[in-house]
């Protein structure tokens, strides 16, 4: 027989409730922290995208250019 370490699983053990929700609300966690992540990175692209625009808008407008 082998002996298991505290903390380890034996791979044919049945879940329990809590071990299933806690598993359930792990990926969730990690699906809406990647949703967030990509939301993030989104928003900053639209600013420095508006903000490099608002730069060359004030440069023309110091140039004289319109």
């Amino acid at each position: 027989m082998m002996s298991q370490k505290p903390g380890q699983e034996d791979s044919t053990e049945i879940n329990t409730p809590a071990e299933i929700i806690a598993k359930s609300a792990l990926q969730e966690y990690r699906v809406i922290n990647a949703i967030l992540k990509a939301r993030n990175q989104a928003i900053l692209d639209i600013y420095r995208k508006s903000k490099q625009k608002s730069i060359k808008a004030s440069q023309q407008i110091d140039r004289g250019e319109e």
